[in-house]
């Protein structure tokens, strides 16, 4: 059984996923191939030439769209508009609810 929300039906971010399973290999990035994935209007935090970046596996056991698996490349902390944070060059998931769900409500924070 697929259980697909429709964004609109989903709450208001922040996102919180209790019971959540994580992993996160963090790893130095050369800043300038961070650089070269990150959107402009957000600031790269770098020293020396590297960030840091690495790869998040989550499986949210409890989500707003249900259960699926995650698994992101984090490219670099980021700064933008007061916020600290990693970005994403690239995610996938398991499960098209949680496609339509990012595609619909891009961007938002997730906690």
């Amino acid at each position: 059984l697929l259980l697909c929300a429709h964004a609109a039906a989903l709450p208001r971010p922040p996102f919180r996923f209790p019971g959540a399973n994580v992993l996160y290999q963090p790893t130095f990035v050369r800043a300038e191939a961070a650089r070269a994935v990150t959107p402009r209007g957000v600031s790269l935090v770098s020293l020396f030439g590297w960030t840091l970046g690495g790869v998040f596996v989550a499986d949210w056991v409890d989500s707003p769209i249900g259960r699926y698996r995650e698994v992101a490349v984090l490219s670099g902390l980021v700064f933008r508009g007061g916020t600290l944070g990693a970005w994403a060059s690239h995610i996938v998931v398991s499960e098209a609810a949680a496609v339509e769900a990012a595609r619909e409500k891009p961007r938002q924070q997730v906690v």
